[in-house]
């Protein structure tokens, strides 16, 4: 067995960031929005394609390996709305989109260090059904 260590919040201490997400993964049990409404999505009241992507928190978990006692979970946040762009969809066929909120972290894969929403285009089908 491997002890964390430092463990948290010891007097005068310094941590990394994993510390922090290993401490919010225990206080939160599962990942996902921090309460109703929270980074509610909604059509955009101007013409096009977009949608309004309202304030509001989730915790999202680490792209370390699944099931890995020692992934930790990110405090997403998002202050005030944001309107995201939806790319022009298929004239006839259908197609589910998703929206979603991003971290990369370079501790776990790459070199960028950011938080985003973002829409993640599907895969145009004849039926909904079938359409990702």
């Amino acid at each position: 067995m491997t002890v964390v260590n430092p463990p948290a919040w010891l007097q005068a201490g310094a941590y990394p960031a994993h510390t922090y997400r290993l401490v919010t993964s225990s206080i939160v049990e599962t990942a996902g929005v921090a309460k109703a409404g929270d980074l509610a999505v909604s059509q955009s009241d101007t013409p096009g394609m977009s949608v309004v992507v309202s304030e509001g928190r989730a915790f999202i978990e680490d792209g370390s390996a699944a099931g890995d006692v020692n992934k930790g979970m990110y405090n997403f946040v998002a202050v005030g709305e944001e309107t995201l762009t939806v790319t022009t969809a298929h004239a006839t066929w259908y197609r589910v989109d998703r929206v979603i909120a991003r971290v990369q972290d370079s501790e776990i894969s790459g070199s960028v260090d950011s938080a985003t929403l973002e829409v993640l285009p599907g895969t145009a089908a004849s039926t909904l059904g079938a359409a990702q």
